[in-house]
């Protein structure tokens, strides 16, 4: 169904467009072939410029398995080695407002065969539609996105002052940029190598909307040093704890899932503090392999 509404949106937004637009075929010199939907002569991106983009991804059967259009755009920096040229040459082609369908060989995105998603087969191609949504030299680009910081600072922080004192949290900021019940600077310090944490973890927004919760009867275990589902903060502060210790952790967007947000496995919406409610059940040390 989500792939179905993705088509059909990108389906109406070409069909809306196509009476200012001209569809052109380029074959680039990379062998990728392009279908360019272009609608004006205006600004294109010259090397150090940034770039935001925003894409659609679909394999050989037309199947969508990536889609960014209901989001905003990505921002990347347009370099000579930019998505290792695949796109390089086309892009620059392209006018702020264009879009472009390119049609790419699975080999060149995958070299090794072995290593191929599921839904992708060797000796197919993949098409990559992408729309290009701005061009900003270095300076204007890092000005707005200074800008753009210290007003998401300044929103988070409203939001979380309120909800602090609403819900009567004995909870301050810290220098590290979170909010916390204790200062971790007076938080024993101790060599976290091989430590082995089980916990209980609570995820909230501000607005009480649950995320995730862990069973009690089953606990959440983070060995130190080995891969985690959780922000480094929270693994920073499990590994501090000492048994017993009770914590609520509030992050600001900027340091959890920021301005997009995510939709899985649960849904944050962007611009999203999360509350994060901690309980240290047990601490123990495993003997980690060196290779």
């Amino acid at each position: 169904m989500k792939e179905c509404y993705a088509g059909i949106c990108l389906s109406l937004l070409l069909l809306v467009s196509a009476c200012n637009t001209t569809e052109n075929k380029v074959l680039l010199s990379n062998g990728i072939e392009m279908i360019h939907h272009k609608k004006n002569d205006g600004q294109k991106p010259q090397f150090g410029d940034f770039i935001g983009l925003r894409f659609q991804h679909r394999n050989h059967k037309d199947s969508i398995y990536q889609n960014s259009f209901d989001t905003e755009p990505s921002s990347f920096k347009y370099t000579e080695h930019l998505f290792q040229e695949t796109l390089l040459e086309g892009l620059g082609m392209m006018s702020v407002g264009d879009s472009a369908s390119f049609l790419i060989p699975v080999s060149k995105l995958f070299p090794d065969a072995s290593k191929l998603p599921r839904f992708i087969r060797s000796g197919k191609h993949v098409t990559q539609i992408v729309t290009l949504d701005y061009v900003k030299d270095a300076e204007s680009y890092n000005r707005e996105r200074r800008e753009r910081l210290e007003k998401e600072r300044g929103e988070d922080q409203r939001k979380i002052v309120a909800f602090v004192k609403e819900n009567k949290l004995e909870v301050s900021p810290t220098a590290y940029g979170y909010w916390l019940s204790t200062d971790p600077d007076k938080l024993p310090k101790s060599d976290p190598s091989g430590k082995e944490v089980w916990y209980q973890i609570k995820m909230s927004l501000l607005d009480g909307t649950l995320l995730y919760q862990s069973s009690k009867e089953k606990p959440e275990k983070q060995i130190f040093g080995q891969a985690r589902t959780i922000p480094s903060q929270v693994e920073s502060l499990l590994f501090q704890l000492p048994i017993g210790s009770e914590e609520t952790l509030i992050l600001p967007s900027r340091m959890a899932y920021g301005r997009r947000g995510i939709s899985k496995p649960f849904k944050v919406p962007p611009y999203s503090p999360i509350v994060y409610e901690l309980q240290v059940e047990k601490v123990d040390y495993v003997v980690l392999n060196d290779q």
